[in-house]
């Protein structure tokens, strides 16, 4: 069995219990049986809908990231898309282990922050698209900021 699905089963019947609801009243509230229920929280099933995860953390009032296991992104192979130029971090060599570590962290921070506010409005495209475009804009407001700094030393 998955130690991902397990972990996930945990949580779910750990926020099930402290809401005081029994595996069929919250099946009940979310029009699924009672055994695939039993089954999440045992870590034994990995297929369901992700209009179950997003109703689970509803109906138990937890935001869904609670429930996804955070997993670094491997920084070595990640490929960023900036100005048409692919750039390739493998490349980058002389960045130390420790300082990926701190990359891969902040990652997940942003990651985390991103899923909590989309699932904040039902993961709609529209937000979904809303939140990317600004967080998209501060980065180029700090590019700007950049060029103006390399351009300008006394700015």
């Amino acid at each position: 069995m998955n130690k991902l699905f397990k972990d996930f089963g945990k949580k779910v019947k750990k926020y099930r219990k402290a809401k005081g609801y029994s595996t069929s009243e919250i099946a009940g509230r979310l029009g699924v049986s009672v055994g695939l229920i039993n089954n999440i929280e045992n870590g034994k099933t990995d297929t369901f809908k992700l209009e179950l995860l997003v109703n689970l953390s509803k109906e138990l009032d937890i935001p869904i990231n609670t429930f996804l296991k955070s997993t670094p992104i491997e920084i070595k192979h990640l490929i960023i898309n900036s100005h048409s130029t692919n750039v390739i971090i493998d490349q980058l060599d002389h960045i130390s282990d420790e300082t990926i570590s701190y990359i891969v962290h902040h990652i997940n921070i942003l990651n985390s922050y991103f899923i909590d506010s989309i699932s904040q409005h039902d993961y709609s495209k529209e937000s979904i698209e809303t939140i990317s475009n600004h967080i998209i804009e501060q980065f180029h407001f700090i590019e700007k900021m950049n060029s103006l700094t390399e351009t300008n030393p006394a700015v």
